[in-house]
């Protein structure tokens, strides 16, 4: 799956790798220290939306039982949804 120029836009915006075709390439090209903020940025973009979307269902319960696939998907659409919105005020 290759990213979309909002995804692109969003990510880096956000300050992640754009989720796409080979993460673990694209840390692994980054300095030890720049690759440790990208990750840490990764995972505060996961807790935001968990802590956004706790209050449907059961979902914040299981939290910790998903995917690494599925938290990259949700992190992509936030990526996504930056990107929209860089795209729409300029």
């Amino acid at each position: 799956m290759e990213p979309t120029m909002e995804e692109i836009l969003g990510a880096l915006e956000l300050g992640v790798v754009p989720i796409g075709s080979d993460v673990d390439a694209a840390l692994a090209s980054l300095s030890s220290e720049e690759s440790r903020k990208a990750r840490r940025k990764f995972r505060k973009i996961w807790r935001k939306w968990v802590r956004r979307h706790s209050g449907r269902g059961n979902f914040a319960s299981g939290v910790h039982n998903v995917r690494p696939v599925t938290r990259r998907h949700l992190v992509a659409m936030e990526c996504k949804a930056k990107g929209k919105e860089i795209i729409c005020t300029r």
